[in-house]
């Protein structure tokens, strides 16, 4: 008998073992507060994760923080004079329901150091939040609005877009310095420092924080924007000293959308994709020169617009009595602006013939959404006097006249007239 009950000792031992390893949630079930980060725990008993980062099911209407904190608890048991462990391993993650819906985590497979386990599905109501131990809801103390253009506005035109957050009641808050906001589709600047303002609404008095920013879109058609969401510490109550304590709430702005017109077309044939306000100015120095000497030619687009699709200045020409240094642009931003900004390119060119020339004029198409329109900048043409180089002041040359022009000096396209300069790129 002996015989027989000794391996049947063994396979229960294995059995047991093996229904000891298993991994749920915890809890299982309950209520989650819309929009409020709460805890959710993957157990892991008399097991842990086999790889390092863990695939949870997708499930719409509840997010999580990724990565889970990780902890782990052994213990040792003693009955009879035999000792056994238990191990647990902990991954608990911060959820936050998007949605005022039941929803289900759906059961899935997992794999552990002991082989692949099930994780039973677990199911939760979602309620909305509540302030400390008042009856109040989180939308009774805090709320926020995201404020787009309420007209159409043009393809690349720069807009304005402005973020509240609104405490009401006499609550210590604190918010946090993270705006989260999904901004696709559009280009947008970094939100400005927040400006905190009184008000009262509703009977009681209010404050509001208050960020804006600017923004364009590149292409046309009706956008919803993401909803911004903001971490709020908000005064629950006091300590046994009288201090306030809080907790903390995630705000999520009401959505918003916005409207944007496509351009008009045609576009006329110097249009280079620049929308906004801009100049464009050339200056000439000196307007007076003999041969050999440089004479720059400086032009300078400025303005506020779209600029992070705007590619350079456009070519120029000018006579192939001159030889060119190759221009280099430099474009330089105002402070931290995404759309308020220069371009400047610097033209040397040395005179290799006296006389009279004309530098200009130079245009560029530009769309102006303040008018609707498309507008030409151009400048005024400039004269320059060139007189015969001062031998006297200069070492006799030892080239001979035929020789070929030196490195320094560029060679010009064949020309009857002018030559034109490339557009620089943009740095």
């Amino acid at each position: 008998m002996f015989k027989f009950l000794l391996p049947f000792l063994a396979f229960l031992a294995v059995t047991l073992t093996g229904r000891a390893q298993s991994v749920r949630w915890e809890p299982g079930s309950g209520t989650l507060a819309l929009n409020q980060l709460s805890e959710l725990s993957l157990v892991f008993d008399q097991c842990e994760p086999k790889n390092d980062t863990v695939t949870l099911p997708s499930v719409p209407g509840l997010t999580f923080t990724q990565p889970p904190t990780r902890s782990q608890q052994t213990s040792v048991n003693v009955v009879n004079f035999k000792a056994s462990t238990s191990k647990t391993v902990t991954l608990t993650y911060r959820v936050r329901p998007t949605e005022h819906r039941p929803l289900t985590i759906p059961a899935f497979q997992i794999d552990t150091d002991k082989g692949r386990q099930t994780v039973l599905s677990a199911s939760f109501e979602i309620g909305d939040a509540t302030v400390g131990q008042s009856s109040l809801s989180l939308t009774d103390i805090a709320s926020a609005n995201l404020v787009a253009p309420d007209k159409p506005v043009w393809q690349g035109e720069v807009f304005d877009l402005r973020y509240n957050l609104v405490i009401r009641g006499n609550r210590p808050f604190r918010p946090s310095n993270n705006l989260n906001w999904n901004k696709d589709p559009l280009i947008v600047e970094a939100w400005g420092s927040p400006v905190e303002t009184q008000a009262s609404g509703s009977g009681q008095p209010e404050s509001i924080i208050t960020q804006t920013t600017r923004a364009f879109a590149r292409t046309a058609g009706t956008f919803k924007l993401g909803a911004a969401e903001q971490d709020v510490i908000i005064a629950t109550g006091q300590d046994i000293f009288g201090r306030a304590t809080g907790s903390n709430f995630t705000i999520t702005s009401q959505p918003a959308s916005v409207t944007v017109k496509p351009l008009p077309s045609p576009a006329p044939a110097g249009f280079s994709g620049a929308v906004g306000q801009f100049t464009l100015d050339s200056k000439i120095v000196p307007a007076t020169a003999a041969v050999g000497e440089p004479i720059t030619w400086t032009l300078t687009f400025d303005g506020t617009g779209n600029w992070p699709d705007i590619a350079g200045l456009p070519s120029r020409s000018v006579s192939k009595d001159f030889r060119l240094v190759q221009p280099q642009a430099k474009r330089t931003t105002k402070g931290n602006s995404l759309f308020d900004a220069s371009i400047t390119e610097d033209i040397v060119l040395i005179p290799t013939k006296p006389g009279a020339y004309t530098l200009g004029p130079v245009s560029i198409s530009i769309f102006n959404p303040a008018t609707g329109a498309y507008e030409t900048l151009s400048t005024k043409p400039v004269t320059i006097q060139i007189s015969p180089a001062d031998l006297q002041l200069k070492p006799p040359s030892s080239t001979p006249a035929s020789s070929a022009p030196s490195d320094l000096q560029p060679k010009l396209p064949p020309s009857t007239g002018s030559a034109a300069l490339p557009a620089a790129a943009a740095g």
